[in-house]
This record gives structure tokens, C-alpha cells and sequence, in this order.
């Protein structure tokens, strides 16, 4: 690690100022450099902090001002091909707990960025800012990086948009309320960044945040930093300065960083065309055109052009001793434009709700207003440079593809199916569903089944050859949107056989939330559900064609069995009471990485599973 001491630095911020010779800041005032104009905030300015650039095996410090502000300069001379740059910054004297950070990415990026004054300030660089926020999503970074600094363009763009918005948000404010004096540190570490840069502090610091949570009621003191730090956090105009919508963007959320139960789910998708708005729900509402304004806060209000809910859900309460039909609807959302990691697009969005009992109008109808939330990635950001062509052409492969059992009338079952593209054609191995590739291009291409048409996008490879993906249906009914899944399936395809069934097969329950990085996260919390028997699935298969099911709390036992003729290669396991099958699953192997294995499950009550298409895809862990 190289550092550099300088006595003079012209930041190109409104004036000069003197630094300290102990300070190391790569400027001397002739050479040429990228200028870092940001700040340090939270709970207000961080006066005194002293900021790090860490690019290559380099360093370069400074320190912010009264009201937060930095200026770090890196001259170009001191730059040797495009190193990636995290920032940090520690406060000191009674705010040396206190240290943020922030991934910035590739130099070249953030010198586009700058511009020609090569001055990159909040309005290019959202982390230029370091916030609990910027701490938060730079921390998972790390997490998908095995707790490491980050040292390749691939693993920044992967895992930058790989963030399971869960945890991100919970850490966000520990990180937070950690800062501000009302939570301490996990024993052993003494920065908020030390802590959530490693497992087992992050673990803790987890645990007390949901500690203090729960001992607090919000509902009789509503003035509590435990209960008022949600709306501080995440309206604070600093920490998350309002932006511009992208034109053309559609903005949907697809939680990344894990593998859920299921391939794929529609999505609650907003869709701007330059002045014009477009909407559509995942309960079947839409797409329709809807109004905007701007609020005085900077967020967007956004409402049906009929008067009508933006959405309804029909669902049954119990109120004063009788259920009741209630319609809960969405009238309005309250979004706000945010950019995250790398400046991708990214959103906050919370919806005004009324509860309503048509059939009981003695009943008053409940009001919930819009609450502010922290930001979230945008499915819609196109793919990472350094993605783009790896999936390679459809034809002469096999893909996992989720289709839509009903082309986009609302909700509808998923049902996975291998696709083998011989040229532009094709038939589906399950389901024997004709196809044509259209429109295929390096990192998007159409599917036709006759009826409906389905477009994919490539949004982020979570894993090697498995892609998360943004799809738009269209149809006869309408336009659906949805985030999917593709897997190119291993060449040749793992078969099942009695040497290589026996072990055990473990699966994440919630696996958006409770596989990745930081699928452990809730482990000391006795509020966590993603840990223990409860956060399991899975079977321990023996030799001899007997097995246990787990979660422990309930096993049951099992056999298992290879089917032969058409479904040779796959594996039958079925649950059994007495001489009565209760429950039978079908496994076939799509992909292996590692231990990990991707497998399409059928599942079937009291008769023997089929290898249908099927909605159920997720990833077994071999222990």
C-alpha cells in the first residue's frame, strides 16, 4: 500500500485550503486529477472525518469540513489501469464509532461521470455521499465477495446489482441508529463499518437492532428513535437527494442476492415514456396510463386518471366477531427517484392504502398513508458492461425458461421448462410447447408460443450461466411484467444414479431473503426465521433408497427411487404413511455449481410425481 503527502490541494471547490502534512491527498496542484466532491452524513455533517480512497494498492485521505464536505483528488499519474475505488470515512473524538462507506466502481467510470471539469460531485455519483445507506449496500457488496474488498469490474457490477433489499434496509439502520448513540457496537469492533465488513459483527449487530426493536411499542411511543428513525433515515434530502426519472426505464423491483422457491414472480412495474406515465400491477390491474406530480419533497405522486384504485386485493378480517370481505386498495403511490451503487436507477415507493367492506358499511373505512422507504435497485437498469454478450447465442444450448401459464391476465403459475434452440426453433423437453427465438440479441431476445410472445432482458448474472431476468408478456389480454430466471443447462446434464443420490440436500425456505451473502444474517436474533429447522428444506437420502425429510422438527421418512425409460436420469422421492403414498417429488438436475445444485421439483398429493413443466425451481445445497 503506496500513500502520498502533500501540503497544498486545490479542490476546484470554491477555494484552497491547507492540509496537514500527516494527510495523505493526491494532489500537489499541477498534476491533473479526478476531484471526489461529497460528504459525510449522519445523523448530521461528520465535521473532522477523515476520508480514505482506496484504488489498486493506493491510498489517498483527506479530511471533511464543518458542514461534511470533502474533497479528495487522484492524480491521474497516480492511477495505473482502472483500479477499483471504495471510499471510507471515520469520524473522530466522540464520533470515532462512526465510519461510512461507499463503492464507487471502476476509475474510468467515475472520470466519464465527471465530465470534463473532472470534478464528481452527488448529481454523478450517488456514493459519492457516505451514509448508513452507501455503508449498508457497500457491506453486502463485500458480503458477495466473502467479506473482501472488491478487486474486480465483474464482481462490482454483479454484486451491485444483486442486493437483497431486506437486509440491506435492516443494516441500514443499525448502521443508523448505531451512529446517532442509540445502539451500541457488537463487542470486539469499534466502527459501524469494522462490524458489517465482517459475518459475525454483522450477525450481532442484526441481533441488537432487532433486540431494540421489539422492546420498544411504537403504538404508545410513536416519539421513540427506535420508531421515528424509518421516516428520519429515509426522507432525509441529504442522505438521499431527490432525481429525475429515467425516460424509456421501467422501474420494477426484483430482490436479488439469493434463490427463492419459484422462478419467477410478477412485478408491481411503473413505466415512464418521456412526459407520459404507464402502470401495471401484479394483480392483474393495468397496465393503465396515470397522472404524476411533483411534491413539494421532490417525490412523485401518482394516481389513476379515472379516479379509481391503482390496485385492489380482495381479502376476509376478522372484525367485532365476524369475518368480513375487505378491499384493500392502493388510491395513490408516493415514489421517489433515487440512483444507488454504480448511479443505477433505483426507487422508493410507498402506497397510500384503504381498507373498505363493501358488505358491511357500518364498518368505517380505514386510511393508512404513504410512509417513506429506503431505495431499491430497478430491475429496468440495463446490463453491466462487462456482462453483456457472456450468456452467449441461444441455438445449439439448452435454457431453463419460465412461461406463463396464462399469457398475462393477471397473476397466473409459472412453468419452467428446458428449451432446446436448434437455430431459431424449437420445441420445450416437458410440456413438447413449440417456440421461435426472435429478436435475439446479446443480452435480450423474444420468445413466440403462437399465443403469446414473451421478450427477456437480461438483468444480472446472480450466479455462473444463471441469469435473472426482466420479461414483459404480451398478449391477446394485455401486457404482464415479470422478473425470470434463465439457466443454461449443464452440457452434458448431471443423471441421477445410485452412486451419486446418497447425501444430504438442504434448501433455503425464502430464499430471496434467506440465501446469499448474508442468508445467515438473523442467526443470534431470536426474531430471525432464516435460521434452524424453520429456515430449512431438505432430505438426507441413504444408499439403500431410504431417507429422512427434514426440518428436523418434523422429519418424516422417505424412499427414494430412478425411473427409467423417458425419465431415466431423473429421481423420484416420495413420503410415505404405512402401505399410502402422501406426497411424491420429482428432481431433475438443470445446473451444478460447486455443491450447489439447481433443480426443477415436481410435486404431487397421493400419486406418483410427474416430470411435467413445473413452477417449482431452486437450488439444493449438497452438505
Amino acid at each position: 500500500m503506496r500513500t502520498i503527502s502533500l501540503i497544498l490541494a486545490t479542490l476546484g471547490l470554491g477555494g484552497t485550503f491547507t492540509v496537514a502534512h500527516a494527510d495523505t491527498i493526491f494532489h500537489s496542484g499541477i498534476e491533473p486529477g479526478l476531484t471526489i466532491d461529497g460528504r459525510v452524513y449522519w445523523p448530521g455533517p461528520i465535521a473532522g472525518a477523515v476520508v480514505t480512497a482506496r484504488f489498486g494498492d493506493q491510498l489517498a485521505t483527506t479530511s471533511s469540513r464543518a458542514d461534511g464536505r470533502f474533497g479528495l483528488v487522484i492524480e491521474h499519474r497516480h492511477v495505473s489501469g482502472t483500479p477499483l475505488v471504495e471510499l471510507t470515512a471515520r469520524g473522530t473524538g466522540t464520533q470515532a464509532h462512526i465510519e461510512y462507506a461507499g463503492q464507487l466502481g471502476p476509475f474510468d467510470r467515475l472520470l466519464t461521470a465527471a465530465g470534463s471539469d473532472e470534478v464528481l460531485d452527488i448529481d454523478e455519483e450517488a456514493f459519492a455521499n457516505l451514509t448508513p445507506y452507501s455503508t449498508a449496500v457497500s457491506a453486502f457488496m463485500r458480503a458477495e465477495n466473502g467479506h473482501l474488498p472488491l478487486q474486480s469490474l465483474a464482481a462490482f457490477e454483479r454484486s451491485a446489482r444483486s442486493q437483497q433489499v431486506v437486509h440491506v434496509f435492516d443494516i441500514a439502520h443499525a448502521i443508523a441508529f448505531a451512529a446517532q448513540g442509540d445502539l451500541s457496537l457488537p463487542a470486539g469492533y469499534d466502527t459501524t463499518w469494522a462490524a458489517v465488513t465482517d459475518m459475525a459483527g454483522t450477525q450481532q449487530l442484526y441481533a441488537d437492532w432487532y433486540t431494540a426493536r421489539y422492546a420498544t411499542n411504537c403504538s404508545s411511543q410513536p416519539d421513540a428513535p427506535i420508531c421515528t428513525i424509518f421516516g428520519d433515515l429515509a426522507g432525509n434530502s441529504t442522505v438521499f437527494p431527490p432525481g429525475e426519472p429515467v425516460p424509456g426505464l421501467r422501474y420494477a423491483v426484483s430482490n436479488g442476492g439469493g434463490f427463492d422457491f419459484g422462478s419467477a414472480r410478477f412485478m408491481e412495474t411503473l413505466v415512464v415514456y418521456g412526459s407520459t406515465w404507464s402502470y401495471w400491477s401484479p394483480s392483474g390491474d393495468g397496465p393503465f396510463a396515470i397522472d404524476a406530480s411533483i411534491e413539494s419533497d421532490g417525490r412523485y405522486l401518482f394516481t389513476r386518471q379515472d379516479g379509481e384504485p391503482l390496485s385492489t386485493m380482495e381479502t376476509w378480517r376478522f372484525i367485532n366477531g365476524q369475518q368480513v370481505r375487505t378491499l384493500i386498495e392502493t388510491v395513490s403511490l408516493l415514489v421517489r427517484f433515487d440512483r444507488s451503487v454504480g448511479n443505477l436507477a433505483a426507487y422508493s415507493k410507498s402506497g397510500t392504502i384503504r381498507y373498505r367492506h363493501p358488505d358491511n358499511p357500518e364498518i368505517p373505512t380505514e386510511h393508512l398513508p404513504a410512509q417513506p422507504t429506503l431505495p431499491q435497485v430497478s430491475i429496468g437498469n440495463a446490463l453491466a458492461d462487462s456482462q453483456s454478450g457472456l450468456r452467449g447465442p441461444l441455438a445449439g444450448s439448452r435454457w431453463l425458461v419460465s412461461v406463463p401459464t396464462a399469457g398475462s391476465g393477471g397473476p397466473a403459475y409459472w412453468d419452467a421448462d428446458i428449451h432446446p434452440v436448434t437455430g431459431s426453433n424449437g420445441v420445450t423437453e416437458r410440456g413438447g410447447r413449440a417456440f421461435t427465438v426472435l429478436d435475439e440479441g446479446a443480452d435480450d431476445f423474444t420468445l413466440d408460443y403462437g399465443d403469446f410472445q414473451m421478450s427477456t432482458r437480461l438483468a444480472n448474472e446472480d450466479y455462473p450461466g444463471i441469469w435473472r431476468t426482466e420479461v414483459r408478456i404480451t398478449s391477446a389480454d394485455g401486457t404482464a411484467y415479470a422478473s425470470g430466471i434463465l439457466i443454461k443447462v449443464d452440457a452434458p446434464q448431471m443423471a441421477w444414479s445410485a452412486a451419486n443420490v446418497p447425501g444430504l440436500y438442504r434448501s433455503r425456505i425464502n430464499g430471496h431473503i434467506c440465501d446469499g451473502p448474508w442468508g445467515d444474517i438473523d442467526v443470534l436474533s431470536e426474531y430471525g426465521f432464516c435460521t434452524g429447522t424453520q429456515g430449512w428444506f431438505g432430505f438426507q437420502l441413504n444408499a439403500d433408497g431410504t431417507g429422512i425429510q427434514a426440518p428436523n422438527t418434523s422429519p418424516a421418512a422417505v424412499t427414494w427411487a430412478l425411473p427409467g425409460g423417458a425419465d431415466a436420469g431423473r429421481l423420484r422421492i416420495d413420503r410415505m404413511s404405512g402401505p399410502t403414498l402422501v406426497q411424491s417429488r420429482g428432481w431433475e438436475v438443470v445446473k451444478v455449481v460447486g455443491d450447489r445444485y439447481w433443480i426443477i421439483e415436481n410435486m404431487a398429493q397421493g400419486e406418483p410425481a410427474s416430470f411435467a413443466p413445473s413452477s417449482r425451481v431452486y437450488a439444493m445445497d449438497r452438505q
